[in-house]
């Protein structure tokens, strides 16, 4: 029956398990009657299921979710049979496992080495999307393993709320370090390659700007933290992650323009500025004329453009500049004159 069809299945999360064992079942019948007559059953079961939206068809493909949890548990249904039985399943079966474009895992639920077997089984490195995270030291180490087989890491949008997503990737981070240090293997340089994607910590699908800010500054603080209070150097190695946003979004009613500062200081080129909320502290004024050698263009945010806001505070920026000028002699006036000078 095999030969001329392509085989998935209908999408149904109560049916999940039924599915996975009728087909690990399969497997096994097609592996027993290959060992009697030779015939490369497994391998024609394999190449059938082994279509890119396996086990899902084109009306459901979009469900990376769904694909990721059903062969993630597949795998590990595998195995478990394979000791029971003796029997070689997953040599045979690698294309099945290779048909995901992107791996999700919510890591609360499921343990890192699962992830670090399939990764394995791949033909190329692949994008892997978290869903949800552990602070446990073990799990963090273990998924520094699957770092080498991953060509992006990005994080499921509807679970970055919080401090969450921060604190893991800090963990990660440190646990990078600290197996660097004792290993001399370049291991932090490899996690920022995975996430200095020009959209993270999102995927190109859900990509949000000042989402991308708001967490890249968090992040960028509370890695420094970490620094201090470790004696750890994150920060050079790092550098690529925080170049990752092509705009900078940024509320200085909530971030102190140090942070952007700091942040600026670590691109490899200028980059535009867009403000979304203001002060008018002079210290935190003087402060980010600081960062205009650093900004391609100045904008504002049009949902915070309404009433007089804004005007104040570049009034306010300009007075600064033309006050520091006189005090400095430094042409900061006609520096902030072309930031804000485009069409």
């Amino acid at each position: 029956m095999f030969p001329s069809y392509s085989y998935s299945f209908y999408r149904d999360r109560s049916e999940l398990q039924e599915q996975i064992r009728f087909l690990v079942d399969l497997f096994c019948a097609a592996a027993e009657r290959e060992q009697q007559t030779g015939e490369k059953i497994v391998e024609l079961l394999s190449s059938v299921c082994g279509h890119k939206i396996f086990p899902l068809n084109k009306t459901d493909m979009n469900d990376d979710y769904y694909q990721s949890d059903f062969l993630l548990d597949l795998y590990s249904q595998v195995k478990d049979r394979e000791t029971k039985t003796g029997l070689s399943l997953l040599p045979s079966l690698q294309s099945v496992f290779q048909s995901a474009t992107v791996w999700i895992i919510n890591l609360s639920e499921r343990k890192s080495s699962i992830l670090l077997e399939v990764l394995k089984l791949q033909s190329e490195k692949k994008q892997v999307e978290l869903s949800a995270f552990t602070h446990e030291e073990s799990e963090v180490k273990s998924f520094l393993q699957c770092l080498p087989y991953i060509s992006q890491l990005s994080f499921d949008p509807e679970w970055l709320d919080g401090e969450e997503p921060i604190r893991f990737l800090v963990d990660l981070f440190c646990a990078a370090a600290e197996r660097e240090q004792q290993t001399g293997e370049k291991i932090v340089e490899l996690l920022s390659s995975v996430c200095g994607h020009k959209t993270f910590p999102l995927n190109k699908t859900d990509m949000n700007d000042y989402y991308q800010s708001d967490f890249l500054l968090d992040l960028f603080s509370q890695v420094k933290d970490c620094e201090t209070k470790t004696g750890l150097s994150l920060l050079p190695s790092l550098q690529s992650v925080f170049q990752s946003a092509t705009v900078w979004i940024i509320n200085l009613s909530e971030t102190e323009s140090s942070i952007l500062l700091e942040v600026l200081k670590l691109q490899s080129e200028k980059k535009q500025v867009k403000l979304r909320g203001f002060i008018y502290e002079e210290s935190e004024v003087k402060s980010f004329l600081q960062c205009l050698p650093y900004i391609s263009q100045l904008s504002f945010d049009p949902e915070w453009l309404d009433g007089e806001e804004p005007i104040r505070f570049l009034v306010d920026l300009f007075c600064a500049a033309a006050e520091r000028e006189q005090q400095t002699g430094e042409k900061i006036v006609e520096l902030l004159s072309s930031v804000c000078g485009h069409k």
